[in-house]
C-alpha cells in the first residue's frame, strides 16, 4: 500500500474511532463504561484483553519512538490514556515523517 493511501485508510479509522468514543461517553459517560464493563465476566475478560494488546502495542510504540528520537514515554502515556487513539495518531505521525515514495527507481548504467 502507498503512502497516501496508509495515511488516507489511518486517517478514516481514527476519525470513526474518535466519533464513536465522543458518541459513547456523551451518552453514557466515562464512568458508567468502566462500570458496564467491569460488572459482567465477559467484560472483564475483554477489558483485560484490551489491556494487553495495549502493553503489547505500547512495548512496539515506545521501541519505535526511541528509535526515531521521539519521546517515546509520552507517547506510552497516551497510548494508555487514550487507547486505540493513541497508536493510531503515533502510526500517522510516523507515516508522515518517512520520506516520500519515489515515483520511478533510477536507472542504473549497465555495467
Amino acid at each position: 500500500m502507498g503512502r497516501k493511501a496508509t495515511l488516507f485508510v489511518l486517517a478514516i479509522v481514527l476519525a470513526d474511532f474518535v466519533a464513536l468514543n465522543v458518541w459513547a461517553i456523551a451518552g453514557n459517560g466515562l464512568l458508567p463504561l468502566f462500570q458496564q464493563a467491569l460488572s459482567t465476566d465477559g467484560g472483564i475478560l475483554l477489558t483485560a484483553d484490551l489491556l494487553i494488546a495495549l502493553g503489547l502495542v505500547a512495548t512496539w510504540v515506545y521501541k519505535d519512538a526511541r528509535a526515531r528520537g521521539a519521546n517515546a514515554w509520552g507517547w506510552v502515556a497516551f497510548t494508555f490514556a487514550t487507547g486505540s487513539i493513541g497508536p493510531l495518531v503515533f502510526l500517522i505521525k510516523r507515516t508522515l515523517a518517512e520520506p516520500a515514495e519515489p515515483v520511478s527507481r533510477p536507472l542504473r548504467a549497465a555495467a
